[in-house]
């Protein structure tokens, strides 16, 4: 993991192999809470963790269900 410290406006790129470049932004930090902003190409899927281990967990209790 590589751990990073930025400020305010500062960004962040992440370059795919194929040149696709997502950039993350920070855009605020106020009272211990950080927001960022993403700016990546259409196709790409931007979500938090937790709901996709949300949508996993649900996925596998209905797959069980219907064994």
């Amino acid at each position: 993991m590589l751990v990073l410290g930025r400020r305010e406006g500062d960004r962040v790129l992440i370059i795919s192999p194929n040149g696709e470049t997502v950039t993350v932004t920070v855009c605020r930090k106020k009272h211990g809470h950080l927001r960022l902003g993403f700016d990546a190409p259409k196709d790409h899927k931007i979500i938090r963790a937790e709901s996709l281990e949300k949508n996993l967990s649900k996925q596998q209790s209905a797959q069980a269900a219907n064994l």
